[in-house]
């Protein structure tokens, strides 16, 4: 069922929507797909929702539920009676929703609902057997303004629950950095600790300068100096910046950086016999002790994700230029030679985790004399029949979603197609380098800075969830994006922060696979950062306001 002429919705609807008070339903699409003889629950999907089912079952009742059964695995005949009783055809629309650990099989409908809200807005409403999707694009995003935002906001209600007050006494560098950046600043006992802190960073330090001879370590570690305030000028930070840079670039890969020296090596000796005609590969797939050292190194405040899909070159190099660009070195030359490589990989602002690439003649020239240009790609989006950001021909969402997978457009005719999932691929790779890089001054303002908003809009899907990303970690990304996409998405986020806000003002995140959640405090933390990156906290939370008001603001 697909509604094309289907009239418009006044601002002033989309916004009730959207609200606190219409989210109350607990239930949400997890799987969208079109009628056919056999339902095929694809390998993600079936990992992520049905792991411990050994196969799955159709049940009559008062909704068609699906169900366990012993064997069968992820494929499933549709009876009769589920067809009939959707009236289904073959190639309409079906959805599986989840509420409260219970799966539901149910038609999906389609309805445009124009509006002049900023961005992309879905809203579900589901009913016993079918879910009506009700969607609205602005294509023209430079229409987005941070008004319009704001009077979005001011409908949205209010926390529940104070989220900064736990802040308040919280110990450890979390609670430090809460109280430099949301509160009054550090306390006497603060400075006491964070110099404790940065004298155990340095006695863990080599003399070579680098921490365990280890690309990743090292550059967290001055991430997280340089969030604690050290600057170059101090001997840890100097001597970790120097080891850095001085470590064996790969060959075709100008600036770049990879874990070890033992890998750089194998690297260079695979790219020498391409050259010298012989058939080689690279070892692509990431170790499992490689995979451990990152999820044991890694810095809840500065990595994107929670979860590495490879640490072999884009993975490393975005950590790595993120902890040179915080200490001031985007004039660095090999800075600069990895910018320019990283811009040139990209294209339109997405990368591979691995970087390896199966073509024998990926190779890259970036000279150190070469300005970085971050506006040397169009906007993706200029008001285009079809919409880069959620409206795109199948072939324009196979191009931009890992892996190719055609599976996630919805043919909505007239040669358009609706991105039904834009979540299922987080693209944690391109989420890393896309922080990194915000941290060059000539970020902002730019067309990589617009691309880079709109790529994040794949990522959210109609509830303002974030799907395979954590939420943190999504509005984290959104914090160092400053355009108004990026307050719209955050503002879409808002009736779910309100519904989901725990008694003690922090949020808890729910776990995603086997990817680990953040401690409470840390998602927390982040979370108030992109809020008060934007200025929602005012909104959200008037005593924050005024509390702010006695001071100067950030």
């Amino acid at each position: 069922m697909i509604d094309l002429t289907a009239t418009a919705f006044a601002d002033e609807e989309w916004v009730k929507l959207l609200s606190r008070e219409h989210c109350v339903s607990e239930e949400r699409v997890i799987i969208t797909g079109n009628f056919h003889r056999t339902l095929k629950i694809n390998k993600v999907d079936w990992e992520n929702y049905f792991a411990d089912f050994g196969g799955i079952a159709f049940k009559q009742g008062k909704e068609i539920e699906i169900l366990p059964t012993k064997v069968g695995g992820s494929k499933v005949e549709i009876p009769e009676w589920v067809k009939n009783r959707l009236a289904s055809i073959p190639g309409a629309t079906y959805c599986i929703t989840e509420r409260g650990g219970q799966y539901c099989f149910k038609k999906l409908a389609l309805i445009e609902r124009p509006t002049t809200i900023p961005g992309c807005t879905v809203v579900d409403s589901f009913e016993r057997d079918a879910v009506r999707r009700a969607y609205s694009i602005l294509t023209d995003i430079q229409k987005i303004t941070y008004d319009s935002v704001e009077q979005a906001l001011s409908r949205m209600g209010e926390l529940r629950y104070d989220p900064i007050a736990p802040f308040e006494e919280m110990g450890g560098r979390i609670g430090y950095l809460a109280r430099i950046e949301l509160l009054d600043g550090p306390t006497s006992t603060d400075r006491d600790t964070v110099r404790d802190y940065v004298r155990q960073l340095a006695e863990t330090q080599l003399e070579d300068g680098s921490w365990e001879s280890n690309t990743v370590t090292t550059a967290f570690n001055l991430i997280r100096l340089a969030e604690t305030g050290a600057t170059l000028r101090e001997g840890p930070v100097e001597k970790g910046v120097s080891w850095l840079l001085s470590t064996s670039e790969p060959l075709g890969f100008p600036g770049l950086f990879m874990v070890s020296e033992k890998l750089v090596s194998q690297f260079n000796a695979w790219k020498e016999k391409q050259e010298r005609g012989k058939s080689a590969r690279p070892h692509r797939k990431t170790t499992d002790s490689e995979a451990q050292k990152y999820l044991e190194d890694r810095d809840a405040l500065s990595s994107i994700s929670a979860w590495p899909c490879e640490l072999r070159l884009t993975w490393t190099s975005g950590i790595a230029i993120e902890a040179l660009l915080r200490c001031g070195l985007h004039e660095e030359p090999r800075v600069v030679r990895a910018v320019n490589t990283l811009l040139k990989m990209s294209g339109e602002g997405n990368w591979c985790g691995c970087g390896y690439f199966d073509s024998r003649d990926r190779n890259f020239v970036a000279e150190s004399t070469e300005a970085v240009d971050f506006d040397q790609v169009p906007v993706l989006t200029e008001n285009m029949p079809h919409c880069l950001d959620w409206f795109a021909k199948a072939r324009d969402i196979a191009r931009l979603v890992c892996d190719n997978h055609k599976r996630y457009a919805l043919d909505v005719g007239e040669g358009q197609a609706l991105l039904m999932r834009p979540f299922r691929s987080t693209g944690e790779c391109s989420m890393v380098v896309r922080k990194a890089l915000s941290f060059h001054p000539k970020h902002h303002g730019s067309n990589f800075e617009v691309n880079a908003a709109l790529l994040c809009t794949w990522y959210q899907g109609a509830d303002g969830a974030w799907g395979d990303a954590y939420r943190s970690t999504a509005l984290g990304l959104l914090a160092r994006i400053r355009h108004p996409l990026s307050a719209f998405m955050i503002l879409r986020s808002i009736p779910l922060l309100i519904r989901e806000q725990g008694p003690d003002g922090l949020w808890q995140e729910r776990q995603i696979g086997k990817c680990p959640p953040l401690a409470k405090a840390e998602s927390t933390f982040i979370i108030l950062r992109a809020l008060k990156e934007f200025d929602f906290l005012d909104a959200l939370l008037p005593r924050y306001a005024v509390r702010e008001s006695g001071r100067k603001r950030r």
